[in-house]
Formats: structure tokens, sequence, C-alpha cells
């Protein structure tokens, strides 16, 4: 009795294991059953490129970008204001012997020199300037040159001579003979024509000269040219 108990049990577990089989959920996919999956090397796939709108960018970076844009198309700048123009006229061209006459007044002998009185008038229809000395050369009669040296005394300003004004220059000269010069008859060779040279132009104006030899080898102070006309 006892023997067919244990008989019975182990058919009866027998047959409950036999029911049950193996459970689904327990089941694993062996890898080598598994579906391969096709991939693409990393050069062969194109990157992915992705905007985002401007609004979503965080307000530091959405303010550089908005500048960036606002420089690339530009600002606009307001209108620049003129400079006035400068005020005053362009300065006045140099006087020419063209453009000049000249005339010389003497005054008599005084204590071994002599004075005259030199004015050059701009006969032009602009302006011109002076600024200096003139340059003087004694002639005689067949117009070959006499000995002559200009002396510059006093210091020079510029000065402009509207058309027909006139400047002065005193001359002053020896009328004694200086050293290794004659000392009876002329000390000198007498000139009839003195030509006068506007600084710093090198066309002369010829006028009439008489007042005698020029001694100390033709030796001429000239003060500088001035609007100033002479008291004498």
């Amino acid at each position: 009795m006892k023997n067919l108990r244990t008989t019975m049990m182990i058919i009866a577990l027998t047959a409950g294991l036999a029911g049950c089989g193996a459970p689904d959920d327990l089941t694993e996919a062996s890898p080598a059953a598994a579906a391969p999956v096709a991939t693409q090397p990393p050069s062969a796939v194109p990157p992915m490129i992705t905007e985002t709108p401007l609004g979503a960018l965080p307000p530091s970076t959405k303010a550089a970008k908005t500048a960036g844009a606002a420089k690339t198309a530009g600002a606009a700048k307001p209108a620049g204001t003129a400079k006035p123009a400068a005020k005053g006229t362009a300065a006045a061209a140099n006087c020419t012997g063209i453009a000049l006459t000249a005339q010389l007044r003497t005054a008599a002998e005084s204590n071994g020199s002599r004075r005259a009185y030199l004015s050059v008038v701009n006969k032009a229809t602009e302006p011109c300037a002076l600024n200096g000395f003139p340059d003087l050369q004694l002639l005689d009669g067949r117009k070959d040159p006499v000995s002559t040296r200009t002396v510059r005394a006093g210091t020079k300003a510029a000065v402009t001579l509207a058309p027909g004004a006139a400047a002065w220059s005193t001359l002053a000269w020896s009328t004694v003979a200086g050293p290794d010069e004659p000392t009876t008859g002329d000390c000198q060779r007498t000139a009839t024509i003195l030509t006068v040279y506007a600084p710093p132009d090198t066309v002369g104006i010829e006028i009439p000269y008489s007042a005698g030899p020029v001694c100390k080898f033709g030796q001429i102070d000239a003060t500088p040219f001035t609007t100033k006309a002479p008291s004498a």
C-alpha cells in the first residue's frame, strides 16, 4: 500500500510537469537568430543642419545676432554738415615788370650824398604783391651796364598793390669818390637809364636817369617797398 501511494505521487508529478512546458516569457532569442540592422559608415551619412529660430535664442545670443545683422546691412548715418568756406580772398600774385610803371624823383645833393624816391604803380586790373627791395641797374646812353650795386637797408614787409596803387622805396648814394676811384672828374661813368626790377621778377622797367655819377662803384642804398609815401 505504501509503495502504491508512492508510485501514484510520482505519476501525478510527472504528468503535471509535462503539461506546463517551457514558459514563453523565459525564452531568449539567440544572438545568431536576430535580424541584422543595416548601417552606413559615418562619412556616408549627410550632416543634419538645423536652424534655431531667432526667438528661441537666449537673450545674449539674440542681441549679438541682431547687432551683427544691423552691421552687415549698414546703419544709416546722419548727413554731414558742410564746412563753411574760409573767409578772405586768395593771395595776390607777385607784381611783374610788365604790370608796373616806375618813376624816379631826385632831391638836391647835400653833404656829398644824394637822395631819390622811386615809385612803382600797378597798372594791371588785378592786385599784385611786392615783397622786399627793388633791384637796380644803371645803363649808359648805349644801354651798356654801368657799375651798380644795390645795398638793402631796412626790414622788408609784404605789400599788396590794388590796381592804380603805388609803392615807394627811398634811394641814397654818395657823390664823393671812394677808395680806388678817380679823385678828379667823375668817379664813375655817367648813366642815363635806371632799370628797376620788382622783387622777385626779372623783367626790368627802364626809366630816365639824370642825377649824375654814383660813386663807391655804383653803390645805391635802397629801403624796402612801402605803401607810405615819402614826406620829402
